[in-house]
């Protein structure tokens, strides 16, 4: 009885620490965000002060003369050869390649990934990861039409959510733009953390982090600015830069030909090499684990709140996502196994459709959803 009493007030301790290491973790991430949201708002206002202050001077036009071949090198730019002119003179405005690029976002994304974890790796691996494009009210819902016509929708964005983003806005209010804050060799999740150049891989930490998303079409209102999309892997409040129609006949290279290759390691394939660790894992639900997301779902309002119309579809969407091993490469590398019926369970823990989903990963790339929570 005694052993049983000090059980059950460690399992309390415990369950205390962990909560209040998630309170300490889900402060520090609202900072964090703050913080960007600030310091991009500052950025962005100084850089249009810059700009305002640049169109109002009077700019020195450059001569450049028919049939120049030498080598002209402005400030800070690669050598490069000018090709013949048309004309005996034409103007060139002298442009400095550290300028601000200012732009405004045509639309934010709204989609069931609030956090990166969790977030598709790729476009297109989890076909029920379902997300809703707005426009903003400077730009027209007329510029969706036609849209409909096309099956899939290019989603070009801004990874408005890492961490670095910060100090790239810090350093340039500061006047520091030397050295982007991006690393040259980033570790890929396919190769088991291996690291390549950050141009030969689709990391979000680059130096302009930029996105580019494919997705599919499936539903369009011009009168609201909307663009319900599926597939597509975006976090919820995702800056969006501009939407382009897929076209096969030029965005697809044509295939079977050797002018089109790619490494071994991104090949669908490559878990028959051995190579693949993001292999999908089986994903099953403990007992009364499926009901009780259900009742949660439901009692939050159903469909009414949710990018899903009934509780199947969302089943389906949390089994595609759990089924991509979403753990990191480091945490991959901790190999946590957890036997069955063992006393503590729900180690990794993901939030999809608002919802908080633990979960445990058992021998032979098994996982097992155990329990959620609003």
């Amino acid at each position: 009885m005694g052993e049983s009493l000090e059980l059950t007030r460690i399992k309390e301790a415990l369950a205390r620490e962990m909560d209040a290491r998630a309170s300490e973790r889900a402060g520090r991430i609202r900072a964090e965000r703050d913080l960007r949201a600030s310091l991009m708002c500052t950025s962005a206002s100084r850089s249009l002060r810059r700009a305002q202050d640049h169109a109002s001077r009077e700019l020195t036009p450059s001569p450049c003369i028919k049939n120049v071949n030498k080598a002209f090198v402005a400030p800070g730019a690669s050598t490069q050869t000018l090709p013949p002119l048309g004309a005996n003179k034409i103007t060139k405005w002298s442009l400095t390649a550290t300028a601000p690029l200012i732009c405004s976002p045509v639309g934010t994304f709204f989609s069931s990934f609030s956090r990166r974890n969790g977030t598709p790796r790729q476009p297109s691996l989890v076909p029920m990861a379902r997300g809703v494009v707005v426009l903003h009210q400077h730009v027209s819902g007329q510029a969706l039409e036609g849209l409909l016509e096309f099956s899939h929708v290019w989603i070009i964005f801004m990874f408005h959510a890492n961490t670095n983003l910060a100090h790239a806005a810090a350093n340039y209010l500061t006047g520091r733009m030397e050295q982007t804050t991006a690393k040259a060799k980033v570790r890929v999740p396919r190769l088991n953390g291996e690291r390549r150049g950050v141009f030969a891989t689709r990391t979000p930490h680059r130096p302009v982090p930029i996105g580019l998303s494919l997705a599919t079409i499936r539903a369009i209102d011009v009168n609201k600015g909307f663009v319900e999309v599926s597939g597509a892997d975006l976090i919820d409040g995702t800056p969006v830069l501009d939407l382009k129609p897929y076209l096969p006949f030029c965005d697809t290279p044509p295939s079977g030909t050797k002018s089109v290759f790619t490494p071994a390691w991104v090949l669908p394939d490559a878990s028959s090499t051995g190579r693949e660790p993001l292999s999908p894992l089986a994903v099953t639900w403990a007992p009364g684990a499926k009901d009780r997301l259900s009742d949660q779902w439901f009692q939050r309002g159903g469909s009414r709140f949710s990018l899903y119309d009934d509780i199947s579809e969302l089943h389906l969407f949390i089994e595609q996502v759990l089924s991509r091993d979403i753990r990191s490469a480091h945490q991959r590398k901790q190999n946590h196994i957890t036997s069955p019926g063992a006393s503590h369970s729900g180690w990794w823990e993901v939030i999809l459709d608002g919802i908080a989903i633990r979960y445990d990963i058992h021998l032979g790339s098994k996982l097992v959803i155990v329990a959620t929570s609003l």
